[in-house]
């Protein structure tokens, strides 16, 4: 949700904040989180490792991170281009927000996959973890809305938001090396 918000900044200085903007920008990130269920499910099942999850989240980190040099390149071209005001942000958003979307729904899947050890657990495992990601989500959109975005500025929580990714990803091989040892 925060990097949906401050997708709204990356856009607005090149298509406005209309209706067509943050319906693309939904509806993107709604396709990139299915997605990445979806593969996130598949993934788990062939290969439910730590390391892969952690990997998928530095990855999702790194492209997050490379956002605020690429989006006035990309929203640019797109403007120049133009495809249309309902067309032109939609393009944006795919382009610039649905791989780092899809890897952070990859995650949901695959930690049931490695916190569920019995079929019996599985439905209060699932409503755990989506019940603490539903609530971090909540606890990022207010942060970034009313504390964050004022405070710091769009460039920066896009990097913070990176960094958050990275050092999960870290913080996962670290304890999987701990859990080997």
């Amino acid at each position: 949700m925060s990097l949906e918000l401050l997708g709204s900044r990356m856009l607005a200085p090149y298509f406005g904040n209309s209706i067509f903007v943050w319906g693309a920008l939904i509806s993107v990130f709604l396709t990139a989180l299915a997605l990445g269920y979806y593969l996130g499910g598949i993934l788990a099942d062939m290969l439910p490792k730590i390391w892969l999850l952690a990997l998928i989240l530095i990855a999702a980190g790194i492209v997050t991170l490379i956002l605020p040099a690429v989006y006035p390149f990309i929203n640019s071209c797109i403007f120049e281009i133009d495809f249309g005001y309902k067309w032109n942000p939609l393009l944006a958003s795919i382009i610039l927000f649905l791989l780092p979307g899809m890897g952070m729904g990859i995650v949901s899947p695959f930690l049931v996959k490695l916190k569920a050890h019995r079929l019996e657990s599985l439905g209060n495992v699932a409503g755990r973890l989506y019940a603490a990601s539903t609530t971090g989500s909540i606890i990022g959109t207010l942060g970034t809305a009313f504390f964050l975005i004022p405070a710091f500025g769009t460039k920066t929580n896009i990097c913070f938001l990176s960094a958050v990714l990275i050092f999960s990803g870290f913080i996962l091989i670290l304890k999987m090396r701990k859990a080997s040892h």
